[in-house]
């Protein structure tokens, strides 16, 4: 029975088999071997059985060769006298790196196995000793017929994946070792002076006394400032490393460290559980501030908007930009509280004005100062000095509340703010303030929150709601000292909020007292 072999494969199928039933191969596309070659290869893989067989036999039980005859070469007499010629030492033979079997003399690949792995390197072994084989003649043809006849059966075959041998390896894998950095010679950097920075130690003292803190002395207990109100110097306070703070000299302790804010809120939520609100007090005695932890935090001013406004009226006086008898042009007019309608472009006086927006609460009137001096301007000046959370965008009436388009200020800003020209030495200062800044007698806007429980102890008061707002800020003396103290609430009936206000004014008028 004439016998083929599939080429992919290299089993042993009967003539006329179509396709392969071990891998699959298309028999009748030509990539089985003819039977000639089939043939040969046989007889080729035959023999080097043969020869693998007898060379191990000799490996297992190898002959000890002859003294006469190690490391000698044989020289064979001819008959006719001529010289014999030397005869070659044998070559050892190559083996295929991949199936082990022995290549023909003159093959660069196997014929038994894919080419692309017999031109693998090999890798390096200890050498073992190999006997030798004999050496067979006639190979070199019939390997040439061979190796056609395989590379063109196998040349479109998609080669398998092999396990790569240890110079294909990536030598990335290596583990990396771990090394300890080198020794330096070279000491730590150490802080010499941990905690605050003088710089931090300054803007801790001006914000607790509400001042212009100046740098005295620097010592290992921490920092000495001057706090200073322009010209007046109200006394020195030490801030140690830690941010402790505490007066040395000229300033007394504000009883307004006694104030309990959870107190304070349990007294709002006694009216309302869901109003967002911030409160601050600031002693005008010692500048020190007690309030909400949100007390710095910006929120819908309404007509504390004034306020600020007020206060860039101050500095232009001071400045001489403005006279209290400035004409000031009524350039809006909404028809709101303290309206001035009817009086659009008519000209008043800066005192006149003034009287407007701090007795009648005239929005038209404050709307008219903001575009008298000019939006960006009152902002400018009032974070030249330091009440950040000044922000104003429209007029008062024109805002959308709690949006980007709204006016706001911290209740932190409001109360100091007011302290600040409470203090001044100027046209606008607490004479003024205690003279003005009141709501007209009869006026329906009269107070009803911060000042209702205290009396005449109340000094000033500016106010601002909605339905759902209110805003308010108060002067009131207490137990020999003046105090700055606001409160600001939204997000419930003001009617509400303004009852909560009375509690609290009432409550912080009682530990002033102290």
């Amino acid at each position: 029975m004439k016998e083929i072999i599939c080429a992919r494969c290299g089993n042993t199928l009967e003539k006329g088999t179509a396709v392969c039933p071990f891998c699959g191969n298309d028999l009748e596309e030509n990539t089985a071997l003819d039977p000639e070659l089939t043939a040969a290869l046989a007889a080729f893989e035959e023999k080097n059985r043969n020869e693998a067989q007898r060379a191990l036999a000799r490996h297992q039980a190898p002959a000890t060769p002859k003294p006469a005859q190690a490391g000698r070469e044989i020289q064979t007499p001819r008959p006719d006298g001529a010289q014999p010629k030397k005869a070659r030492t044998r070559q050892p033979e190559r083996q295929c790196p991949t199936c082990g079997r022995t290549l023909p003399k003159g093959l660069k690949t196997c014929p038994f196995c894919r080419p692309e792995q017999a031109e693998q390197p090999k890798v390096e072994t200890a050498p073992v000793k190999k006997s030798r084989l004999p050496k067979i003649l006639g190979a070199a043809a019939l390997a040439v017929l061979v190796l056609g006849g395989v590379w063109l059966a196998v040349r479109n075959r998609t080669p398998e994946p092999t396990e790569p041998t240890a110079l294909q390896r990536d030598t990335s894998e290596t583990p990396t070792q771990t090394m300890s950095p080198p020794e330096t010679t070279e000491p730590p950097t150490q802080t010499t002076e941990p905690g605050l920075s003088a710089e931090e130690a300054q803007t801790l003292a001006a914000q607790t006394y509400n001042c212009q803190a100046e740098l005295r002395e620097q010592t290992e207990a921490g920092y000495t400032f001057a706090c200073l109100r322009g010209s007046i110097e109200l006394g020195t306070v030490l801030v140690d490393r830690d941010g402790g703070v505490r007066v040395l000299d000229g300033m007394e302790q504000s009883p307004g460290g006694a104030l309990d804010a959870a107190h304070v809120e349990s007294l709002l939520r006694g009216h309302s559980t869901a109003a967002a609100y911030s409160w601050c007090l600031v002693d005008t005695a010692t500048g020190e501030s007690f309030g909400s932890e949100n007390r710095d935090t910006g929120l819908s001013a309404s007509a504390l908007v004034d306020l600020p406004i007020l206060y860039a009226v101050a500095k232009k006086v001071e400045a001489g930009e403005l006279s209290m008898d400035s004409p000031i042009t009524v350039s809006t007019t909404s028809n709101g509280r303290g309206s001035l309608a009817g009086y659009y472009g008519a000209q008043f006086t800066l005192a006149e004005m003034l009287d407007f927006v701090l007795a009648r609460s005239s929005n038209d009137a404050s709307n008219s100062l903001m575009d008298h001096i000019g939006i960006d301007a009152i902002n400018s000046l009032c974070h030249e000095a330091g009440f950040e959370s000044v922000r104003l965008t429209n007029h008062i009436g024109s805002t959308v509340e709690n949006t980007d388009s709204d006016n706001y200020i911290s209740a932190h800003d409001a109360a100091a703010i007011v302290d600040a020209l409470y203090r001044a030495d100027g046209a606008i200062d607490g004479a003024y303030l205690t003279e003005h800044m009141r709501i007209a007698d009869g006026d329906r806007n009269a107070n009803r929150g911060l000042g209702r429980r205290i009396g005449e102890a109340m000094i000033g008061n500016h106010n601002g709601s909605t339905a759902y707002k209110y805003n308010e800020v108060i002067l009131a003396r207490a137990g020999g000292r003046t105090y700055a103290l606001c409160f600001m609430a939204n997000g419930a009936d003001a009617t509400w909020l303004q009852s909560a206000a009375a509690e609290i004014g009432e409550y912080c008028q009682s530990v002033m007292e102290q």
